[in-house]
């Protein structure tokens, strides 16, 4: 829900009170108008940089100042990895497992917020930065509780989305999407196609679909 008045609110709160004549906030020292800068790329199955100038948009309603970058894909993901970005948008992509959300233990992704501690974990401290605080915290609830029983993580579960819902590592934009999946058009005669097939890495696409199971029924075929 779109709730402006608890938006400033929390800016405020944050010291984020004073604004220039043309109404961004200042940064919290007073003398310069704040800067973020949300950078995406181009090229991609989602139109992220249409999504950026929304954000933009939608931002200036409580006086905060973006500057949508876009970048070449692989300039992106190098720069992601090697924390040169302020903020940048991407999609869950199968990442969404409470666990490993977002990416801390993917060796070939890494972590998208906090890319060198996602360094560190993968390569066991010869590279990168440790973690502190809430973040060593989502990593030692990590190896804890993939060594539990299912019954026994739900706690553990419950404590690590109060960790995500307190800091708000990602800030999630729109929730089931079509844009991820795509649309697939699907000949009549062609069967056992599932309505819904989510697309992603974790559920290795197309196989979470089935594909041993398609068939062609010959006797539709021209109708």
């Amino acid at each position: 829900m779109r709730d402006l008045d608890k938006a400033n609110e929390i800016l405020n709160t944050i010291g984020l009170t004073n604004r220039d004549n043309q109404g961004y906030r200042l940064r919290s020292d007073g003398k310069q108008r704040l800067i973020i800068t949300l950078s995406v790329t181009r090229g991609s199955f989602v139109n992220f940089e249409s999504v950026g100038e929304l954000l933009v948009n939608h931002w200036k309603a409580i006086g905060l100042n973006i500057h949508l970058i876009v970048e070449e894909r692989s300039l992106f993901s190098t720069r992601t990895a090697t924390n040169k970005h302020q903020i940048n948008m991407w999609v869950t992509g199968g990442s969404e497992n409470p666990w490993t959300y977002p990416l801390f233990t993917v060796p070939a992704e890494g972590s998208r917020f906090a890319p060198y501690v996602g360094l560190w974990y993968n390569h066991k401290g010869r590279r990168g930065i440790p973690p502190t605080g809430d973040l060593k915290r989502l990593l030692e609830i990590f190896e804890e509780g993939s060594s539990l029983p299912k019954a026994s993580r739900t706690e553990l579960g419950k404590e690590l989305w109060r960790i995500h819902l307190d800091n708000l590592y990602v800030i999630g934009t729109v929730g089931r999407s079509p844009a991820n999946n795509g649309i697939v058009v699907v000949k009549n005669y062609f069967r056992n196609v599932p309505n819904l097939a989510p697309n992603s890495a974790g559920l290795q696409t197309p196989g979470i679909a089935r594909p041993d199971q398609f068939f062609i029924d010959r006797k539709q075929i021209n109708n």
